[in-house]
């Protein structure tokens, strides 16, 4: 097993800035050197990064300086210091697999295997009337060269500044782990801890404040009619694998960003985002109250039709309209939209009644017996609950379940993903099989002649 070496360029008088190629868009940007921030600069900064600094500066009257270790296209692993490689089983098991592909990488074969791919696209664009891609001219990169390859992108952009005094980290990452063959969640959970703890002692700081941006939404928007079907992403998944990061250790701040939505796999919409986590860089570390925290669930109560969330602050809808992206199940795991209303307290009469915007009541005719609930559950969900008081109401409810019924962990090992490809399909049929059944259920329901889900 080859355990990654820690290296990299620390910066000296004689450092000479990296001219990396930018393939998306064709170009050379300079990177490793200071910046004056202008209009010229900031264009090939990280936006988020720019405008969180940017609102501290305004804030605070203070200069920032800001160091943007960005990479896209990479996964959370790619971001862990060699020193956590032999922490776990499983990250043993995927260091063991990146050293295995690296053996068996051949540049011959691997630019073959990519021209005999391109001729059957070639062959179905053609049918469909399209002109072919490109032929592929050159093998992949090496498996030892690959960004993701265990503690790569840490060894090239968070080594090389190792040492400095810094006030902060803010991170923005996920859409990699989301993907199926790399999502695993709850080993994603347990490395989003391990990252913040070791990045802390390598800047010599064990409460380093460090700032989490949820993975942010895209791809198919969740409605009614696709809500099962789409609660099989593994993007909440590994939203909730953050949001457990910040429950559990101290200083780390978190900011949701699923209600930014925009089909596309980048966040296109930034400054939403980047304002929410500069609320919690300003309330905490610069002494400027500002409400930063979302509303978290506290605990919840089964009844025998309802569901009862227990939030620790009242929340409301950001559009005043009813609550939505609200589901609960029974015992079969199919999750049914909820009706969410307030909980009353009874005082007598009903005029005297009053509502308690600290818990939700859920119902759904549809689940006889509920035992749990989801809120915002997809990769771009449904979900309109913010925070209640007038300085959060742009701080949303990030996205929560209270089942324990976890996403299916891709493997690590490549022979065990035809075995996995057959679990994940059934758990993507047994999706698209409970929306037929809601359809039929809702239809019969309408009809008048339907009694709630007796399967639960």
């Amino acid at each position: 097993m080859t355990i990654p070496r820690q290296t990299g360029i620390r910066p000296t008088k004689n450092f000479k800035p990296i001219n990396e190629y930018d393939d998306w868009l064709g170009r050379y940007d300079q990177k490793g050197e200071w910046f004056i921030c202008n209009s010229q600069t900031v264009k090939t900064f990280s936006g988020i990064g720019y405008i969180f600094g940017r609102r501290l500066h305004m804030a605070s009257q203070v200069p920032i300086g800001l160091i943007d270790a960005s990479l896209g296209g990479t996964t959370l692993e790619a971001w862990l210091p060699p020193s956590t490689w032999t922490a776990s089983e499983e990250n043993k098991q995927i260091l063991v697999e990146w050293d295995r592909k690296a053996a068996a990488y051949d540049p011959i074969t691997n630019l073959a295997k990519k021209v005999e791919q391109w001729e059957i696209r070639t062959k179905e664009r053609k049918s469909q009337g399209l002109e072919p891609m490109p032929k592929p001219l050159k093998a992949d990169e090496s498996p030892h060269a690959n960004r993701n390859f265990p503690a790569a992108s840490f060894n090239g952009m968070i080594y090389p500044v190792a040492g400095l005094s810094l006030k902060g980290i803010i991170f923005h990452q996920g859409y990699n782990n989301a993907l199926s063959n790399d999502a695993r969640p709850v080993l994603y959970a347990k490395n989003m801890c391990l990252l913040i703890t070791s990045w802390r002692q390598l800047f010599r700081d064990n409460d380093l404040p460090f700032g989490i941006i949820e993975l942010s939404a895209g791809g198919t928007p969740q409605t009614t009619d696709n809500l099962e079907i789409q609660m099989t992403d593994a993007a909440p998944f590994i939203r909730e694998a953050q949001f457990l990061a910040y429950q559990q250790l101290k200083h780390v701040g978190i900011a949701a960003a699923y209600d930014q939505q925009e089909n596309w796999f980048h966040p296109r919409k930034k400054i939403e985002p980047a304002e929410r986590m500069a609320r919690w860089a300003l309330d905490q570390y610069y002494n400027i109250p500002l409400g930063w925290m979302p509303a978290s669930l506290v605990r919840m109560e089964v009844r025998s039709d309802s569901v009862l969330l227990y939030f620790d602050r009242e929340i409301k809808t950001h559009d005043d309209r009813d609550f939505e992206g609200f589901t609960i199940s029974g015992g079969d795991r199919h999750f049914f939209p909820a009706v969410a209303d307030y909980f009353k307290h009874k005082r007598g009469t009903a005029a005297q009644d009053s509502l308690d915007k600290k818990i939700l009541v859920l119902r759904s005719a549809m689940v006889s017996k509920p035992l749990h609930a989801r809120y915002a559950w997809a990769r771009n969900p449904l979900g309109n609950a913010v925070s209640a008081s007038i300085r959060e109401r742009v701080i949303p409810v990030p996205s929560f379940r209270t089942d324990p019924w976890n996403y299916p962990e891709a493997p690590v090992v490549e022979t065990a993903f035809a075995a996995y490809r057959k679990i994940f399909a059934a758990y993507k049929q047994a999706a698209a099989d409970q929306v037929l059944t809601r359809k039929k259920l809702e239809q019969s329901r309408s009809a008048g002649n339907v009694t709630p889900n007796t399967s639960n």
